[in-house]
């Protein structure tokens, strides 16, 4: 039986490793980045009923509901499927924020991605794989990440290029959120002023890799230094962050998030403890993900 509604968990992703090229000729800049999804989610429930389409968000960052990814993804769904216009389907979608905005966790990517799973399930399959994977890309580049089938996977060209890697053991880990904002338009302008004098850069070619050295030896993130540089907020968090001696620790996506990754729970509890949550700083206990959430029925 087809079910009238249904509940996703949306996690948070972090880039284990970040590399950025040279701006293209559309805009966009190349990328070699290794996602990895975690368990700070938002929670999105999509149900089939009345008309049209309506999102209700709650939380401190739901921000406009017109400017929601979620929102524009049930429309590019439902477009795909033809089943758009007069006698569409109605759409009612309700989004639990937890994770920041402007944060570099790729939040809106999720809840994007967990609507068109959602939309999926309830029209069993109307758009194939292929097409989700597509009007994904066109949605944002962090997107398509939330689709593959294991939650940590190679990213290139803008990030929509993914390549599954096995999951590594889930790991305990920070999010340190500095109280400060830098919108990813923000931080590739700042990168981008920074090499403006200097050749293109050519990102490294990533491997998958086979254990958390290899992830930890090949840490590193091209934002942060610009990020840093503008705000004193996340100079300061990552300086305390590198201080409790984490496995990984560093600045996630564009900014201005930062994560640390620990070997047991109780050097990741001492960390939380110690890196505090006072001030504008806010600190958050999560694990990296061996599997995506199921979806539950309504």
């Amino acid at each position: 039986m087809t079910p009238r509604g249904v509940r996703m968990d949306a996690p948070a992703k972090v880039n284990l490793t970040l590399h950025v090229g040279a701006r293209r000729a559309d805009g966009y800049h190349e990328l070699e980045t290794l996602f990895q999804g975690v368990d700070l989610s938002d929670v999105v429930e999509v149900r089939r009923e009345g008309a049209g389409i309506e999102l209700t968000s709650t939380g401190e960052d739901a921000g406009p509901s017109e400017q929601n990814l979620a929102l524009r993804a049930a429309r590019a769904y439902l477009d795909a499927a033809g089943m758009s216009g007069d006698g569409a389907p109605g759409i009612r979608i309700r989004l639990e924020k937890q994770i920041p905005v402007a944060a570099g966790l790729g939040g809106g990517s999720s809840d994007a991605a967990a609507t068109l799973k959602a939309l999926d399930r309830l029209f069993e399959g109307a758009v194939g794989a292929g097409a989700l994977m597509a009007i994904a890309a066109r949605l944002g580049s962090d997107v398509p990440f939330f689709l593959m089938p294991l939650p940590l996977g190679l990213g290139r060209g803008r990030g929509e290029v993914l390549e599954p890697v096995d999951p590594l053991p889930a790991l305990p880990g920070v999010v340190v959120l500095p109280g400060v904002r830098m919108s990813t338009a923000e931080a590739y302008g700042a990168l981008d002023r920074l090499r403006a004098a200097r050749p293109s850069a050519t990102p490294p070619r990533l491997r998958a890799p086979r254990d958390w050295g290899e992830v930890a030896s090949g840490a590193h993130n091209d934002f942060e230094g610009v990020v840093a540089s503008a705000h004193p907020e996340v100079r300061d968090a990552l300086s305390d962050l590198r201080a409790t001696r984490p496995l990984v620790g560093m600045l996630s996506g564009s900014g201005a998030s930062c994560f640390a990754l620990y070997g047991n729970d109780n050097e990741a509890d001492g960390a939380s403890a110690a890196l505090g949550s006072e001030g504008g700083r806010r600190t958050v206990r999560m694990r990296t993900l061996t599997a995506w959430p199921e979806p539950a029925d309504l």
